[in-house]
C-alpha cells in the first residue's frame, strides 16, 4: 500500500495537479515511472485495508505487514514526488531536496506513523480487554475512513482527510466522546444481560434504561436508587465525569478503584 499524501505547500496548485495526473495514470506513459502502480479505484471502500482485520490473528498480521512495508512504501512515495518535480523542470538534486523537505513527503511519513500507532493501540486494547473490545473501536474507524473515501472528490483530498483524521485521534490518545459512548453502551448491554430487573419491577421515572439518576451510568448496577451511587457526594457534573472515567477504565481492562466521594 502506498500512502502518497498532499499538503498546502506554496506550490500546491501546480504540484497537486501534476501529482493527481500521475497517480491517476492508467497507461504506460508518465505513470510508468511511479513503480507500475495504477490506482484508479481509490474511491472503493475496500481500499480501507483495516476492513480485512477480523480477529486477533489478522490484526497482528496486518501490523506486521504494515511495519515491513513502511520503508518501501515511503520510498515509492518519495520517487513519485521526485518525478513530479523533475517534470516541472527541477534538476534531480533540487527535486530530491524538495521532495524530502516538502509537505507531501512529511505528511506521508506522519500518516504512516499514525496508522502504525492505531494498530499498536488496537493490539494493546485487545491484549488487555480481548479482541471484541478492540473490534468496537476498529469498526468505528472503518466507518469513518470509508465515509471520507466516499465523500471527498479526489484521491489527494482523501489522503489529506485520512491524515487529519488519524493525526487528531493519535494526539488525543485514540480517545473521543463517540468511542467512550460506544464502550459505555457495550458495558451497559453486558451488565443488563447479567443483571436483568426483577419481574414486575418498575424503573424510576426517567430511568427506563436502568441507568443511575445521578451519574447517568449503569456501571454500579441496574435500576438502583441515587443513594446507591458511589459518586453521590459529588456534583452531578463531577459524578458523570467520574462514571465516564470508570467506564473507560473497565473498557481498557482496569478495575476502577474506590470512587472519590465514596464513604470508603
Amino acid at each position: 500500500m502506498s500512502f502518497v499524501a498532499e499538503t498546502d505547500s506554496s506550490m500546491v496548485e501546480a504540484l497537486t495537479d501534476a501529482l493527481e495526473a500521475l497517480t491517476a495514470s492508467t497507461g504506460a506513459g508518465s505513470g510508468e515511472t511511479l513503480g507500475g502502480h495504477k490506482d484508479s479505484l481509490w474511491k472503493k471502500e475496500n481500499r480501507v485495508s483495516i476492513k480485512l482485520i477480523t480477529d486477533m490473528e489478522t490484526l497482528q498480521e496486518h501490523m506486521t505487514l504494515l511495519q515491513a512495508s513502511q520503508r518501501a512504501d515511503l520510498e515509492l512515495t518519495k520517487n513519485a514526488i521526485l518525478e513530479v518535480y523533475m517534470r516541472m523542470g527541477y534538476s534531480a538534486e533540487n527535486a530530491e531536496r524538495l521532495a524530502l523537505s516538502g509537505g507531501i513527503y512529511r505528511v506521508s511519513v506522519d500518516i504512516y506513523a499514525a496508522y502504525i500507532s492505531l494498530h499498536l493501540h488496537l493490539l494493546s486494547l485487545a491484549l488487555k480487554s480481548g479482541f471484541p473490545s478492540a473490534k468496537l473501536e476498529l469498526d468505528y474507524h472503518i466507518k469513518k475512513l470509508v465515509a471520507l473515501r466516499k465523500r471527498l472528490p479526489s484521491r489527494i483530498q482523501v489522503m489529506m482527510g485520512n491524515y487529519t483524521y488519524l493525526r487528531d485521534l493519535m494526539h488525543s490518545g485514540w480517545s473521543c466522546l463517540a468511542l467512550e459512548l460506544i464502550h459505555r453502551k457495550a458495558i451497559q448491554s453486558s451488565m443488563a444481560a447479567m443483571n436483568p430487573p426483577a419481574p414486575g419491577a418498575a424503573p424510576a421515572p426517567g430511568q427506563g434504561d436502568g441507568s443511575c439518576g445521578w451519574c447517568t451510568s449503569c456501571i454500579h448496577g441496574m435500576f438502583q436508587s441515587q443513594a446507591a451511587c458511589p459518586w453521590r457526594r459529588l456534583s452531578k457534573t463531577q459524578a458523570k465525569r467520574a462514571a465516564r472515567e470508570a467506564v473507560l477504565g473497565v473498557a481498557q481492562g482496569n478495575l476502577p478503584g474506590a470512587a472519590a466521594g465514596d464513604d470508603g
